[in-house]
């Protein structure tokens, strides 16, 4: 609504920006540029309403992909992003994963999950996302061999790191880097300090052997409509206490 053109550079290119840009066009802005590095947006007198479905999320359904992945299960997911997981369906392929996309739905198969990712470097946007690096971090803790991450995004995104240790991970964080040796997990206590990193825990938590308890479900929550319960959908023994009180 100002006026004049504002340009905007440097810009992120996430598909979330390009929904948010069709949905501000369809309510009269005239902004152009969405999905690239350069916006460019033509002050307007108002905006009126619209209508628009919310598009699927990206980062849920590869953490539902990742804790498939961790228990070498089988999931369905519908209405899933096609085109927008490109970059972790190929990393998910090379551990030995499948999947097909069949009439808007993308099934995919975790039993034959079991070779390792020598190296893989978080990136902006078609790259491999920083959002879902620390869920596949937990899913590589169970995969036999060594895997190497690199985050270049974020800082402090391996502060999961010392949680899974004491489920019996084998992980040494160099800096930016992340070097993790496949072993068995227990379950055990665990505390979860930020959203993905949450999840993350949850996943591991999947595939460890015996019971676990997360705390710090409030973080996880702000991601996630109701992960228990999509995750009991797959048979997942999980259950979130205290509910009225988060």
């Amino acid at each position: 609504l100002s006026k004049g053109t504002t340009t905007l550079r440097n810009c992120a290119r996430e598909p979330e920006i390009v929904w948010l840009c069709r949905f501000l066009n369809a309510m009269g802005a005239k902004i152009e540029g969405a999905g690239e590095d350069c916006i460019c947006i033509e002050g307007t007198e108002k905006l009126c309403g619209t209508k628009m479905q919310i598009p699927a999320d990206r980062i849920v359904t590869g953490t539902y992909l990742c804790a498939a992945a961790a228990t070498r299960g089988h999931i369905v997911i519908e209405n899933a992003p096609e085109g927008e997981l490109d970059a972790f369906l190929q990393v998910y392929r090379k551990m030995g994963g499948q999947y097909e996309w069949k009439s808007g739905k993308l099934i995919a198969n975790g039993a034959g999950i079991q070779f390792s990712v020598p190296f893989l470097e978080t990136e902006a946007y078609p790259g491999f996302p920083t959002d879902l690096q620390s869920p596949l971090l937990a899913v590589l803790t169970t995969v036999p061999g060594i895997s190497r991450i690199r985050e270049n995004i974020f800082e402090n995104r391996f502060k999961i790191c010392s949680e899974l240790t004491k489920m019996g991970a084998h992980i040494e964080v160099r800096g930016s880097e992340v070097k993790i040796c496949g072993s068995r997990l227990k379950g055990c206590r665990l505390r979860a300090e930020e959203l993905r990193g949450g999840a993350a825990l949850v996943i591991a938590a999947l595939a460890a052997d015996g019971e676990s308890v997360i705390e710090g479900v409030p973080f996880i929550r702000r991601g996630y409509e109701d992960i228990c319960r999509d995750l009991r959908y797959l048979q997942a023994e999980i259950y979130m206490e205290d509910i009225l009180s988060v």
